[in-house]
């Protein structure tokens, strides 16, 4: 009788009225698609829908449960042929209204859902489910501010409704982080212990997190559920390749396939596996369609970029990375391999361009990609719907691209004003700002985009916006913030290691620093030379000398690189005569960069080659303005 006891506890949490569990007594058929509808197993709910009709269930009681088979399917609209308001008896009104209203988002015909959630709440107020089914259109329609509230008032109306709880942990997470949605996960299953939709929420939520061990845990309570859940396999595939496992991964993922195979991050993990198969060629191939998908991610096209190098192919090298490569902010790996590709074409003039550029230890500032369309067209779209976002974000990165900058921030401004709990809204208005050098108007813009969606990109935008305003301290606090909530997140890993090293905090830079090179590998040049420099500082020189070495080996022109090898073997005595020559190149290459003239003021100071020193010391201890003008004072009173 157990069985009987969970089925009618699932009926009623579905809304179907319990004075038809009689009925079912003598028809499993229509018992087992119930509870296949409650583990979202559409295809398998409507084969035992219609043994039930054949059985002898009235067509009428069963077009609510035979729509939301339909609709599981991603079949909308076989899911409103049967979910027809005229041929739904009125006990099932509601059930039938909430597929109607989930087949129009599919549909994305939001006008449609919000006409029959309107109609629907008019008719039952309080009905927690139909709260729910207003956050998700909200939520698609860009308002997540509304939706936030939409869920909150379904989570008060029914406290244990596991849809509106779900719901709420979702949103939590994009609202405040990954940690913050743990306890919402955490209420969805102390209700529902073995809801698989919640358990796989919470195990890619653990698994962003870099909690690997309770991610498997959680997979594993989903497999004892679902046997063959793809979603899980899957997971478990993704932690075998953090963990540099392919061959683990591969089986893993084949277990999961063909069920997801065009999802992004499948095809994402397809490409790690290869890549660490040493099949280069299937890498390409995997990250090549991902990249057609996603033309704007540009952790895959650098990822791709790298991929290309490996096999030799040097044009292709050039397109994938030209993107990135031509963006003031392009990080030291891709113009470094970019350059080498031009090297290899006999293209000397483009190769020295990007070499030069790849020698600056600090990129420039963030700017929007170069849209496909022409402005003309982009306005032209924009105007056909002024108050649509999605339109309006390329259109403003044309404007602003174009130079037109006070009329993209006049277009930002009207927009977020009209959609005040869109964060993208918000986001427009700071990208403006900060292109108007306005940043504490720019910083004010990106806080209310982050205190509804607390994305990536919203967040470096807000800590870049504050520390250009001069409010170092706030900029710390986000981080912080957002590095508590989400502690693998590479951009913010490395903004905290750079914090760490300007504060002398060597150990802590060190632990973020092994964090990024285990997740992002050896070819990173900046990445190992700040290593060098960490354990150098951190009174460990021995454990300094193989990064500098690898890095100095990547990039040869780099001035801060070279400055870093050459100290080393300078301060421990290896090859004092090759560390001051690379002491003297690194200054050479970059004769305005102070702290590179300093370290090589300081090693003449220390051979006794007094004259030599005090002309590179004489020129930073008489300029007051820079910050190395005090230890230059220091040296320069020592000779």
């Amino acid at each position: 009788m157990r069985w009987r006891r969970t089925l009618i506890a699932l009926i009623a949490l579905m809304g179907v009225p319990l004075a038809l569990v009689a009925a079912r007594a003598s028809n499993p058929a229509l018992d087992k698609a119930i509870v296949d509808l409650g583990k979202n197993n559409g295809l398998a709910a409507e084969q035992e829908l219609w043994t039930a009709r054949q059985a002898g269930a009235s067509e009428a009681d069963t077009h609510h449960l035979m729509a939301h088979a339909f609709l599981l399917q991603g079949n909308a609209v076989r899911a409103l042929q049967e979910a027809d308001a005229s041929q739904v008896p009125a006990p099932f009104g509601n059930y039938a209204a909430r597929v109607r209203i989930k087949s129009y988002l599919l549909m994305n015909n939001l006008s449609a859902a919000r006409a029959e959630l309107d109609a629907a709440l008019a008719h039952t107020p309080s009905d927690a489910a139909l709260w729910a089914d207003m956050s998700r259109l909200r939520a698609k329609d860009g308002d997540l501010a509304g939706a936030i509230i939409a869920a909150q008032k379904a989570t008060t109306l029914d406290p244990k409704n596991v849809d509106a709880l779900l719901l709420s942990a979702t949103l939590a997470r994009d609202q405040s982080g990954l940690r913050a949605a743990v306890p919402w996960f955490d209420r969805v299953l102390a209700v529902d212990p073995k809801n698989v939709p919640a358990l796989l929420e919470l195990a890619a939520t653990q698994g962003d997190s870099g909690e690997a061990v309770a991610m498997l845990a959680t997979t594993r309570r989903v497999l004892a559920v679902d046997l063959n859940n793809a979603q899980a396999f899957y997971l478990q595939a993704v932690v075998a390749a953090r963990a540099n496992h392919p061959d683990l991964a591969r089986t893993l993922l084949y277990r999961a396939s063909p069920a997801l195979d065009q999802l992004p991050g499948v095809m994402l993990v397809r490409g790690i596996i290869e890549l660490q198969s040493g099949n280069v060629e299937q890498a390409i191939t995997q990250l090549r369609l991902l990249l057609t998908a996603q033309p704007s991610n540009m952790r895959v096209r650098r990822l791709l970029g790298g991929v290309y190098a490996q096999a030799g192919d040097d044009y292709s090298v050039i397109d994938t990375l030209l993107p990135l490569a031509t963006r003031p902010d392009a990080d030291s790996y891709t113009l470094t391999t970019i350059a080498r590709a031009y090297e290899n074409l006999d293209e000397r003039v483009e190769a020295a361009t990007y070499l030069d550029r790849a020698a600056i230890p600090a990129p420039g500032a963030s700017t929007p990609f170069e849209p496909d369309s022409p402005l003309s067209l982009l306005a032209r779209n924009d105007s056909e719907s002024p108050n649509n976002a999605e339109d309006a974000i390329p259109f403003m990165q044309g404007l602003i691209l174009s130079g037109n900058l006070e009329d993209a921030l006049g277009k930002a401004q009207n927009l977020a004003a009209l959609n005040p709990g869109v964060p993208v809204a918000h986001v427009l208005v700071g990208d403006a700002q900060m292109a108007l050098n306005h940043f504490p108007q720019a910083a004010v813009a990106y806080r209310q985009a982050a205190a509804i969606n607390l994305t990536e990109p919203t967040v470096m935008r807000l800590i870049n916006a504050l520390q250009r305003s001069g409010d170092a301290r706030r900029a710390g606090a986000v981080l912080a913030h957002f590095l508590a909530q989400n502690p693998t997140n590479l951009s913010a890993l490395n903004l905290a290691a750079n914090q760490d090293i300007a504060m002398g905090n060597w150990r802590s830079a060190i632990e973020r620093l092994e964090q990024l090179r285990t997740r992002t590998g050896n070819n990173d040049a900046n990445l190992l030379n700040s290593l060098a420099w960490c354990w150098l500082n951190a009174g460990e020189p021995e454990r300094a000398i193989p990064f500098a070495r690898a890095a100095y080996a990547l990039q040869l022109g780099n001035p801060a690189i070279a400055n870093t090898y050459g100290w080393i073997i300078f301060q421990i005595g290896l090859n004092r005569p090759s560390g001051l020559a690379l002491l003297e190149k690194a200054a050479s290459i970059a004769p305005n960069t102070p702290a590179l003239r300093l370290q090589l003021g300081e090693a003449y100071a220390i051979l006794g080659r007094k004259k030599a020193a005090r002309f590179i010391l004489t020129p930073i201890a008489n300029n007051p303005s820079l910050t190395e003008h005090q230890a230059a004072a220091k040296l320069l009173a020592r000779l």
